[in-house]
């Protein structure tokens, strides 16, 4: 191989791995948006909308709403704080619905408002019903973690242990069951 031929394969192999690098970042910052504006919304007293990241649908992070009714929404994100819904999980078009957050005056996500079609859009206030905790329990030098949510109402309340399947899914494949079962 001559001087020439390798300089042209290092140089492409460093911009190889530069755009990887770039695309990873990219990645990183927005899944950590996106988780910005997971959590819960409150449409009324007893109506709530759930959102985080999960990638079960698409192979990568994206933000996906569940709701009371068994409904499950990717949004797809546009500009400033603005994303689209298609008619079901994965589908965006035809675009059904648009959904904007609303920040308070400290920045923080405080409300979105969903507007189906041309109906009058419905506002839900960003509300903690419930806490998480990481724990984790060893024997010998095996060591189970989990995620313990619970209900910030401070009653007394069951315990329901989910444990996911031997795939490739990690526990947050779990949460649009455990956000059900915290209202419970």
């Amino acid at each position: 191989m001559d001087l020439r031929t390798l300089t042209v394969s290092a140089l492409i192999w460093a911009f190889s791995v530069a755009a990887f690098a770039q695309h990873e970042a990219a990645d990183v910052a927005h899944t950590g948006e996106l988780r910005e504006l997971t959590g819960t919304y409150q449409w009324g007293p007893n109506a709530y909308l759930y959102l985080q990241t999960w990638n079960e649908l698409s192979g990568t992070p994206q933000l996906v709403a569940f709701d009371e009714s068994g409904k499950v929404r990717s949004l797809y994100p546009q500009s400033n704080g603005r994303f689209v819904a298609g008619p079901k999980a994965a589908v965006r078009d035809p675009v059904e619905s648009t959904i904007q957050f609303e920040r308070d005056e400290d920045g923080k996500i405080a409300s979105l408002r969903w507007q189906k079609g041309d109906s009058r859009p419905l506002l839900a206030k960003h509300v903690q019903i419930e806490k998480w905790e990481d724990v984790s329990i060893a024997n010998g030098n095996v060591r189970l973690a989990g995620t313990l949510i619970f209900p910030t109402s401070g009653r007394k309340h069951p315990a329901v242990i989910l444990v996911p399947a031997s795939g490739p899914e990690d526990r947050e494949y779990l949460l649009p069951f455990s956000h059900f079962l915290v209202r419970r």
